[in-house]
């Protein structure tokens, strides 16, 4: 995979070893039952709602990004594809068609969503699958 991406990704791609990638996995999925958790303890309408929003944008991007790599990258399938496709992005369309009809969050909290979980799964992704590759060592 390493050589596949371009240079200063692929240096990184190569510490990413498989037990490493699990536990980001184990950890990036604790994150979201702790965020899952606040939110069904605060009041509709509330910032645990707006960080649930956010993180179900999140996985959508990342079910996108998935896809784009299978196409882009690797001319076909690739790891999480299925996955993505089949769970994260329906998932993540119902969340968002229900918090639109059901008035989850104000319309531009509800706007706001998508810069933010760009960000997430952008630089705050690639910075912790670099400090994962840094512990790798």
């Amino acid at each position: 995979m390493p050589s596949l991406l371009p240079t200063p990704f692929g240096a990184a791609a190569a510490r990413l070893t498989y037990p490493v990638l699990l536990i980001a996995l184990a950890v990036v999925s604790l994150l979201a039952l702790g965020i899952s958790i606040l939110a069904a303890r605060t009041p509709k309408s509330s910032w645990g709602i707006w960080l649930v929003l956010v993180l179900q944008a999140t996985m959508a991007i990342n079910a996108l990004s998935h896809l784009l790599t299978a196409v882009v990258i690797f001319h076909g399938y690739a790891p999480g594809l299925i996955t993505a496709l089949l769970f994260n992005a329906p998932f993540a369309a119902c969340c968002f068609w229900r918090a639109r009809e059901e008035h989850w969050v104000s319309g531009r909290s509800l706007a706001a969503v998508l810069p933010i979980a760009l960000f997430v799964h952008g630089p705050v992704l690639f910075t912790g699958l670099w400090l994962a590759g840094l512990f790798a060592r």
